[in-house]
């Protein structure tokens, strides 16, 4: 049996990873999270389409998850770029987008049952 007689060689380098979504391919990388429990994506979309350069950010703390794009700010939709992140396991599938935890909360509030019966529901 060979024994080695210096450590292997370290290796270096880059990785680039890519994600397709919706036919439009987005650059992901890691961006410094704003603490322990916060994970923060970038997607940027490629050059030669429409978009270019647009950055989104897509962070998870905890068990909420949100993004920078406009479906989630503007229009309060879980957007296709948290759910991609879940599909490929980047992003804890069992996160809820942030809107989804306000009106799932909405829901089990008191007032909420009580505007339910009032209106005859």
């Amino acid at each position: 049996m060979a024994s080695l007689t210096a450590p292997p060689p370290v290796r270096t380098g880059r990785a680039d990873l890519q994600l397709l979504i919706d036919g439009k391919r987005y650059r992901l990388r890691r961006a410094p999270s704003c603490g322990k429990s916060s994970k923060i994506w970038r997607l940027t979309v490629l050059a030669g389409q429409p978009r270019a350069g647009q950055t989104y950010s897509v962070c998870q703390i905890n068990t909420s998850v949100d993004c920078t794009c406009p479906d989630s700010t503007a229009q309060h939709a879980v957007c296709k770029h948290i759910r991609a992140l879940q599909a490929v396991g980047i992003v804890n599938p069992r996160a809820k987008a942030s809107i989804m935890t306000a009106w799932a909360n909405l829901q089990t509030a008191p007032e909420f049952a009580q505007m339910a019966e009032a209106a005859g529901a």
